[in-house]
């Protein structure tokens, strides 16, 4: 009983497999509604074909062979109509195999459906296919069809059509003669190449006659025939072709003889064709890297007119051939202005330490040539350049490239020449203290500071007061807010402001709002006592607080100074600083810009607060500004304020 029922069981699952392929079977027929193709015209919808195109979306290769013959069988039904047989044509382009080959062979000579067969038979990858627009070729009188079997058949790259289409070269026809030619090069081969080169085409399709032998000698190429390219290319390089294509031709030598490649590129260097010449240190530029090729692209450095030099000097460059550095450095004495330059150029990335005194030497000239020779002394690499530079600042003889070698560590950021430059600010010229102060204050640290504040105070000579007061803000202002580097310059500037004469003492001021802490707000305070230009140091440094705490400070100066010009610092300050109040600070607000009102002397005073006031949104600053309305003077600004007041608290 149990072997009987297990034995059934097996048999519906069985039936049921059998079942199921079936279905799937059935649901995997591709629709062709044939009869609706049939009779299909441009104007109507395209529902029963866009079907079976979606259904063919991953079809089998059976699959296409069923549609494929559904197909055929439109174009073989004379009452089809043109349109019908016209999406056959295409869809049998992407599903088509040999089978199709008879039918569309047919439509060759159809007037009206010829082209759209061709073109399908063009993407039939079948043999048949091949030998069909052959055939047609051989045997058609219609020019135009000829001219797209031959398209046809060069896009296939068809060798066995190759001196069937030769003829046509030299036809009168010069659509004919075009289409011959472009497609015997994208056949290629050295067939096409030799029939090409024979043929004795018209003028006006000699540039495509040189690129379609161009095309026959890659294709050669590509085919390892290295030998029988490099003929072709040759040819193609002499002169007289079209420039593009002799750059093509010279591009084909290189690649199929590496070993010619710096005599062909010191060709086209010389060649008088700039497109060839520009072309010849592209080709330059991608050669490998290595001693022999270096070796002999300086010999043809000095055999070339100036445009050839100045092209291959940057070549070089960009190549980072060290070994051609002697080359290039006797160019730097070449009479060519031009020459010159590139070569002190190149040197920017060939040289070395043994470069940096001529390159300082020349930089100090004031034309294109000691523009270039400073770029290049910024540029250098290597080991010892930097060292070289610190000798030159210290022991070189003319102070101009003294100064130079100075701004050469300054523009490379040579931190390990700081002990120099601090050396050199003590220099003897004051072009060279200039340059150093200006190098210390762009990468100096605490210990610079220290050696900068003490030539500030002790210095006589005011000339160097400016540069050692900006070097001194730089290297203060890059301080962190906190820490002990921002320590160390707060101890050593109110240490240092005692002993300073006026002029020191006002640039060490100036410092004073850099630091911003309530040390150096006190300093600051304290010298408003000091003489008249103290106190304005005083004030300046007040007005640049990095907050508003000075505010009252200078309304109160504003109001008791006599000295107009103080005076003016000083409320010019308090405007500046009103937009730095602090939430905190809000309730003083009303009071302080009322009395700056009261205060101001002048009305463009006057404008400017109430240009100030402008950007406080609050009732009290609305009924200030609506108080000035009535000033003829302030009218305007009044106005204006109060209207943007308004706006804002609405």
């Amino acid at each position: 009983m149990m072997r009987t029922f297990s034995i059934l069981v097996k048999l519906i699952l069985v039936v049921a497999i059998l079942q199921a392929s079936d279905r799937v079977e059935g649901a995997t027929v591709i629709p062709v509604d044939t009869k609706a193709i049939m009779t299909w015209e441009f104007s109507k919808g395209r529902e029963p074909m866009a079907a079976m195109e979606e259904a063919l979306k991953g079809a089998s290769k059976k699959q296409m062979h069923q549609v494929e013959a559904k197909l055929i069988t439109v174009l073989q039904t004379p009452q089809a109509t043109y349109a019908g047989k016209q999406y056959v044509c295409r869809m049998l382009r992407k599903i088509g195999s040999q089978q199709c080959v008879p039918a569309l062979a047919k439509l060759l000579k159809d007037t009206k459906l010829a082209h759209m067969a061709r073109f399908a038979l063009q993407h039939n990858s079948s043999a048949q296919a091949a030998a069909a627009l052959r055939a047609e070729l051989g045997q058609t009188r219609d020019d135009n069809l000829k001219i797209g079997l031959i398209g046809s058949l060069g896009a296939r790259g068809d060798r066995e059509a190759v001196s069937q289409i030769a003829p046509y070269l030299t036809s009168k026809n010069k659509a004919l003669a075009q289409a011959a030619v472009r497609a015997l090069g994208v056949i290629g081969g050295s067939q096409a190449a030799g029939l090409l080169t024979k043929a004795q085409v018209c003028q006006s399709l000699k540039p495509l006659q040189a690129d379609s032998i161009l095309l026959c000698a890659d294709s050669l190429a590509e085919q390892s025939k290295g030998a029988q390219a490099a003929k072709i290319y040759s040819d193609l390089a002499a002169a007289g072709n079209p420039a593009m294509v002799r750059v093509a031709a010279n591009g084909g030598l290189i690649r199929t003889n590496p070993a010619q490649a710096c005599k062909v590129i010191s060709t086209m260097l010389k060649d008088r064709n700039q497109k060839v010449r520009r072309a010849g240190g592209k080709f330059a530029r991608e050669l490998p890297t290595g001693l022999n090729v270096t070796m002999e692209m300086t010999l043809i450095l000095t055999d070339l007119e100036p445009e050839g030099k100045i092209m291959l000097l940057s070549t070089l460059a960009d190549r980072g051939d060290r070994g051609a550095s002697g080359v290039v450095t006797r160019m730097v004495s070449n009479a060519h202005e031009g020459v010159r330059v590139e070569a002190i150029r190149t040197l920017g990335v060939l040289g070395n330490a043994k470069h940096v005194s001529m390159l300082a030497g020349l930089s100090v000239r004031k034309d294109n040539t000691g523009r270039a020779a400073f770029e290049s002394l910024k540029r250098l690499t290597g080991t010892g350049v930097s060292l070289a530079l610190e000798k030159m600042v210290g022991n070189y003889p003319d102070p101009a490239q003294r100064a130079q070698a100075v701004e050469a560590i300054r523009v490379r950021r040579e931190t390990r020449s700081l002990p120099i430059l601090l050396r050199a600010a003590k220099d003897r010229d004051g072009g060279v203290r200039k340059a150093a102060v200006k190098a210390l204050g762009e990468m100096g640290g605490p210990r610079e500071l220290s050696v900068l504040v003490e030539m500030l105070v002790s210095t006589a000579k005011t000339s160097d007061l400016d540069s050692l007061t900006g070097a001194l803000q730089s290297i203060v202002g890059r301080f962190p807010a906190e820490g002990s580097a921002r320590n160390h310059a707060e101890t050593l500037i109110l240490k240092s402001l005692p002993k300073a004469g006026d002029q020191a003492k006002a640039s060490l001021i100036s410092m004073l709002p850099l630091l911003g802490s309530s040390k150096a707000l006190a300093a600051s305070r304290g010298q408003l006592t000091g003489s008249s230009d103290v106190k304005k140091a005083a004030i300046r440094a007040l007005s640049a607080w990095p907050n508003a705490k000075p505010m009252a400070d200078l309304l109160r100066l504003a109001k008791s100074e006599s000295d107009m010009a103080s005076h003016v610092l000083a409320l010019r300050g308090f405007i500046q600083l009103t937009g730095k109040l602090s939430p905190d600070q809000a309730k003083s607000q009303k009071e302080l810009f009322t009395s700056a009102m009261e205060i101001a002397r002048r009305v463009d005073e006057k404008k400017q607060i109430l240009g100030a006031l402008a950007k406080v949104a609050a009732p009290w600053s609305l009924e200030l500004a609506k108080k000035y309305q009535s000033d003829p003077a302030l009218e305007t600004e009044a106005t204006a304020a109060y209207k943007k007041i308004s706006a804002a608290i609405k």
